[in-house]
């Protein structure tokens, strides 16, 4: 028997998603695979695993396989991926599962995804004022400017997205950060 799930979570939500995987397992439903929105997920016994999500990056194919033998090595195991998002479990009877346990890892682990989104927006904004904005107000042909139209809405919506996400990597790291001024 299988689960199957769909939720939208965005580039900034990766806490949020670890929460909801775990709130799963404790329903006793482990993670099987992500495809965008659609989880599938197969029983196990109620909190069985703790779910952790690492975004990789530009980590070349060498670098992500030495960093998961090293996770197994340590008693976790790969899950599935999704773009450069992997998943990972660890059986909960082992003890607590963090990737980055020091509050200088996780901000440099922020900033990291932090710069990829803001490429991506930047990109996206690039292709909106440069190929869509110069055409919505061009040409007599209505098919043609509702397609414009539409794109152009899809666009910002997108980057009002990456915008929400960036604000909300922006807002924890000024959190670890004065966590960290506390403890120096």
């Amino acid at each position: 028997m299988e689960k199957i799930a769909y939720k939208l979570f965005t580039f900034g939500d990766f806490d949020e998603e670890e929460v909801w995987l775990n709130a799963m397992v404790e329903q006793g439903w482990a993670l099987k695979s992500v495809h965008w929105m659609k989880y599938r997920f197969e029983p196990c016994q109620k909190g069985e695993y703790i779910y952790r999500l690492d975004y990789m990056g530009n980590k070349d194919e060498e670098q992500i396989a030495e960093y998961r033998q090293i996770l197994e090595d340590a008693g976790a195991q790969y899950v599935t991926q999704i773009n450069n998002w992997y998943y990972f479990r660890q059986k909960s009877e082992l003890g607590d599962f963090e990737l980055y346990s020091d509050i200088e890892s996780k901000i440099t682990y922020l900033k990291k995804i932090k710069n990829t989104i803001m490429l991506v927006a930047l990109a996206n904004l690039s292709s909106f004022l440069l190929l869509i904005l110069p055409r919505l107000f061009v040409g007599k042909d209505d098919f043609i400017q509702i397609i414009y139209w539409t794109t152009a809405i899809l666009q910002i919506l997108v980057f009002l997205s990456f915008g929400f996400g960036l604000f909300k990597l922006f807002s924890r790291e000024k959190a670890l950060k004065d966590q960290a001024e506390l403890f120096q």
